[in-house]
């Protein structure tokens, strides 16, 4: 596993340190704590910070390698769509790790917020709308030859992947790569900025139902924005990527973004995970490429029609074997229930029962009674 982009727990006080002095002038008071994910992990790639003081101008602190290209993409993201994301403010560069601060924007992931009940559907649609919205008025013209510079400096940085044989560089040449240029030949080229990872946990909603979107490490101007629709759509809660909106916004997306999209994941991954866990990350992007352009014309190969007809045949086989063991499961559990009520029952019965035979040989003895009662009278 690569290791040296891993960073250990550091002591928060550390982390203040840094912090020039102009910054810290005005927190005095103030109170600093690492957030999740990094706080429950031993080692984590990047290190996350809460600098809050009594004023409310609180500080999102991300401590990391190579922050410097991530700096300057939240800058030129932020000018582009400045009410909805949140502003940089400093960077310190360290001989090893650098330091990041900006604005803090106190909100919870949007995906989460609905599966709270927190929000409901139709403000989701709302907030979906909206971004579409400012996204669409930061499009521009573009040109064919820019494009086609964009995508094969793409294509480029997919095959300098070290993980990739020269067979699987050569099956996406000839299978995968003329299908997305076909596509960008017809298509008429706009561009825009993209937070290169749009996804519900990077959209934050806090108590008065405002939002912003988070996280531009991956942000970028590009021709292939559309794909931030198809990541909406992939990555959440099963209850959000299950809204009609979202299923649809993906749906609708051109299907050689789906592909990008795959593509784009190899790139992504290999930031993220190391080793064998990079490589089942790889291995199952590449088979999803094939798996979903089984059934659009595109792969020309039998063996890879066939397989992939196979593979899907494979998994469809298995969803409705859990399926049915899910309903399996429902109707055992129904009639354990259906059981133990019917055993409570038997159990309220013999308890009346009980009662009813104690009442009568109280009646019985109070018979007794009183036919001696009546005897002595006599």
């Amino acid at each position: 596993m690569r290791t040296k982009n891993l960073i250990k727990k550091i002591p928060v006080e550390e982390i203040y340190n840094l912090i020039p002095n102009e910054i810290t002038a005005g927190y005095s008071k103030y109170v600093i704590e690492e957030l999740e994910p990094s706080c429950s992990e031993e080692v984590y790639r990047k290190r996350s910070y809460r600098l809050s003081n009594y004023d409310g101008d609180d500080m999102l602190l991300t401590y990391g390698y190579n922050l410097q290209g991530t700096f300057e993409k939240s800058k030129l993201f932020h000018k582009a769509l400045p009410f909805l994301s949140c502003q940089p403010r400093f960077i310190i560069n360290g001989n090893d790790f650098d330091l990041v601060g900006q604005e803090f924007f106190d909100g919870k992931p949007l995906d989460l917020m609905f599966a709270e009940s927190k929000i409901s559907e139709k403000q989701v649609e709302h907030i979906i709308d909206d971004i579409k919205k400012h996204l669409l008025n930061i499009e521009k013209p573009s040109t064919t030859e820019a494009i086609c510079l964009e995508l094969n400096a793409f294509i480029e940085n997919i095959f300098s992947n070290d993980n990739l044989t020269e067979t699987d560089i050569d099956i996406l040449k000839r299978e995968i790569i003329p299908y997305l240029q076909n596509f960008i030949s017809n298509t008429k080229p706009l561009i825009r900025w993209s937070t290169g990872d749009l996804i519900a946990r990077n959209i934050l909603i806090n108590d008065n139902n405002h939002y912003k979107i988070i996280d531009c490490e991956f942000a970028r101007e590009t021709h292939f924005f559309d794909e931030d629709w198809v990541r909406l759509g992939s990555y959440g809660k099963e209850s959000f990527i299950s809204l009609k909106l979202v299923k649809l916004i993906k749906e609708n997306t051109p299907f050689p973004i789906h592909i990008y999209h795959l593509l784009r994941q190899t790139l992504l991954n290999r930031d993220i995970h190391y080793g064998k866990e990079y490589n089942h990350h790889l291995q199952f992007d590449l088979v999803e490429i094939f798996k979903q352009s089984s059934g659009k014309n595109i792969i020309s190969s039998q063996i890879f029609k066939g397989f992939t007809k196979d593979l899907v045949a494979f998994e469809n086989s298995i969803l409705n074997y859990k399926e049915k063991s899910i309903n399996s499961e429902k109707t055992n559990e129904e009639l354990l229930k259906f059981n133990e009520k019917q055993a409570k029952e038997k159990s309220d019965l013999i308890s009346l029962n009980k009662s009813l035979e104690n009442e009568n040989s109280d009646l019985i003895s109070l018979n007794k009674s009183l036919e001696n009662e009546n005897s002595d009278l006599i």
